[in-house]
């Protein structure tokens, strides 16, 4: 049982290891052509730090176009804004999928009908903060928090 878990917990790991591509190079703070070389590089590692399933399509997508979005930093370095097609290509990539195929596993929100209450406050979509990643741990994704909650069970079984 021990070890069943310990497995699960790694493919749930390596499941979201995956990225969209990046072809964006960091690109130095001092010397470069990039007018905005510390914002890129931010904008950069923000993007590439989504850790996204390999068959979320839509995270993959919004990275890809994260990604996308930073070139605008480097504009007149051509280092950078040449690598805008080969991006472009990643986003199309993606998005073509987002739309072909929709998701299996999303947080989702329960609007209520505005008609039924008189309080405006029961108004709000309700989500589950679990299963709302973004708040309970920052830049995870579902399947990394469903991972570290099988490692801690496993953990207590040991």
């Amino acid at each position: 049982m021990k070890v069943s878990l310990l497995a699960l917990s790694l493919f749930f790991y390596f499941m979201t290891a995956n990225a969209a591509v990046s072809y964006l190079p960091a690109v130095p703070a001092v010397g470069s052509k990039c007018e905005a070389a510390d914002t890129y590089n931010l904008c950069r590692n923000n993007a590439m730090s989504a850790q996204c399933m390999e068959t979320d399509f839509s995270c993959h997508c919004k990275q890809a176009q994260n990604l996308m979005q930073c070139i605008s930093f480097c504009s007149r370095d051509p280092s950078i804004s040449s690598i805008g097609s080969s991006q472009q290509q990643e986003v199309t990539k993606w998005c073509s999928k987002v739309t072909a195929t929709p998701s299996l596993i999303s947080p989702t929100a329960t609007l209520p009908n505005p008609s039924s209450s008189a309080d405006p406050s029961m108004n709000k979509p309700s989500v589950n903060p679990i299963l709302n990643a973004s708040t309970t741990l920052p830049g995870a994704s579902y399947q990394t928090l469903l991972a570290i909650a099988f490692v801690i069970i496993g953990a207590y079984q040991i």
